[in-house]
This record gives structure tokens, C-alpha cells and sequence, in this order.
């Protein structure tokens, strides 16, 4: 039997105004620790308007796949980022762990973040710490997600037992940090929140660019409100910060098979 390996592979490089960890992701800190103040208003009507419609992709995929078509000239950008992530998440099982750190007037905090899936259960642990007096932020989190329920122990320790036991239902979480555990990437990627007229971060144009090896990689570019809309409830949620962040750009590559 043929093993087939699905390879998605992740950078991000994102600048933002407070400390936040997430998936699969790194950030560089400014250089200044003053917030800016932005006020997210985004109403369900808003924001509804800015999401991709994951099943009409999912069925635009399906067209080409049965056609035999090439997914990489007749699919979009949005769509395949979408499809990608979709096609993750039906599997049966799969971990992703992310490590790195953010540097800010000569203040390092070290990031770490580890995601699995297996049999219906979603489970996250991110952290993100450092060692400087001025700035001592400690986070150690843990997540599950199983069976409509997702409970937490957050924490300032790698002590995870110790941490306090919280369960909310899968809304109320999703509520609170903008996504599920079970999802798999917290960026709101659409034709409406892909920058293709101007290029915030002076990475790579957003695009397909084919690879010696058979891979594709996959350049995005998101409006700096909207691609991060539901993601920055979470930092805010967890890093427990006065103001919601703002991001300078949002760029990451995707690198499928």
C-alpha cells in the first residue's frame, strides 16, 4: 500500500505591539511597550461578511480533484490555504509544535507552543516566559477539547496539574478566544482579507510558487484588522492584556504537497 505524508508547514512573520502566543507562531515584538489602543467593533454582520466560505471551496476542490484538474492553477489562494487546513483536520491524528523567541529592547521571551489531535480529542499547551525583572511575563497553558467541552488549566508554571481547572462549552470558549481548540489555524484567510494590492510586510508577493521538490508554497498576506480579527481575542484573552493588540502586518507561508 502507498503511504501517502500530507506536509503543511507554517512561518509566520508577524509584527505586533504586546506579547501573545499562539499557533503554530512566533512574533516580533516593538521596540515599545505602550499599546496601542484599537477598538474592535466587529458585529456578527461584520465579521460574517470577511469569513471564506469553507464548503463552497471544499467543493471547489473536490470539482478539480475529480477532473483531474491541477489544484495549484485553478484553485485560489484563499481556497487552498482553507482546503489545506480542512484536509489536516480529517485526519486521524496529527501534532504540530512550535518553538521561538521575540526580542524587545533587549528583552527576550521565549515562546513555545504544541498542538495535537487524535481521535476526536484537541489538545494545546502554549507558553511563553522570560527571565527579565522589567517585563515577567509567565504563561503555561493547557487545553482540551472532547466532546463538546474544552477544559483548561492555566498557569504561571510548567506545573500543569497544580493550575486551576476551568470547563466552558466549545461557544463559550470560542467566545472568549476567538477559535476552537479543534481549529486549526486562527487567521481568517478569504478573498476579502488577502492582500494582493499592497504588500505590508516586504515578504514574498502573495501567491503559488512551485518547488524543485514537488512542494508548493503558498504566500499570504492579510489585512492587518481583518485576517486577525478573531485572533487577537486570544492574545488578549490569554496574555490578559488591558487593549486588544495591533498588528503592523500579517504574512505566513504555507508549504503543501
Amino acid at each position: 500500500m502507498k503511504t501517502i505524508t500530507k506536509r503543511i508547514i507554517i512561518y509566520s512573520s508577524i509584527s505586533v505591539s504586546a506579547i501573545g502566543i499562539g499557533l503554530f507562531v512566533g512574533f516580533q515584538l516593538r521596540s515599545s511597550f505602550k499599546p496601542d489602543i484599537v477598538v474592535y467593533e466587529v458585529d456578527d454582520a461584520a465579521l460574517e461578511a470577511h469569513l471564506p466560505d469553507k464548503e463552497a471551496m471544499y467543493k471547489r476542490y473536490i470539482a478539480v480533484k475529480n477532473s483531474g484538474g491541477d489544484y495549484f492553477k485553478r484553485l485560489t489562494v484563499p481556497e487552498i490555504v482553507n482546503v489545506s487546513y480542512r484536509l489536516l483536520g480529517e485526519q486521524s491524528s496529527f501534532k504540530a509544535v512550535g518553538v521561538g523567541a521575540a526580542l524587545a529592547s533587549g528583552i527576550t521571551q521565549e515562546i513555545e507552543s504544541t498542538v495535537v489531535y487524535k481521535d476526536g480529542i484537541s489538545f494545546e499547551e502554549s507558553n511563553s516566559y522570560s527571565n527579565s525583572t522589567l517585563v515577567n511575563i509567565k504563561i503555561f497553558n493547557r487545553g482540551y477539547e472532547e466532546n463538546g467541552t474544552t477544559t483548561t488549566y492555566w498557569g504561571s508554571d510548567r506545573n500543569y496539574a497544580s493550575h486551576e481547572k476551568k470547563t466552558y462549552t466549545n461557544e463559550e470558549y470560542k467566545e472568549m478566544m476567538g477559535r476552537n481548540l479543534s481549529s486549526p489555524s486562527p487567521y481568517i484567510v478569504s478573498d476579502s482579507t488577502l492582500l494582493t494590492e499592497k504588500n505590508i510586510s516586504g515578504d514574498k508577493e502573495p501567491g503559488i510558487y512551485p518547488n524543485d521538490d514537488g512542494t508548493y508554497d503558498i504566500e499570504v498576506e492579510l489585512d492587518n484588522y481583518w485576517g486577525v480579527a478573531t485572533y487577537v481575542m486570544q492574545m488578549k484573552t490569554i496574555s490578559d492584556l488591558k487593549y486588544y493588540p495591533t498588528f503592523d502586518f500579517c504574512h505566513f507561508t504555507l508549504t503543501v504537497d
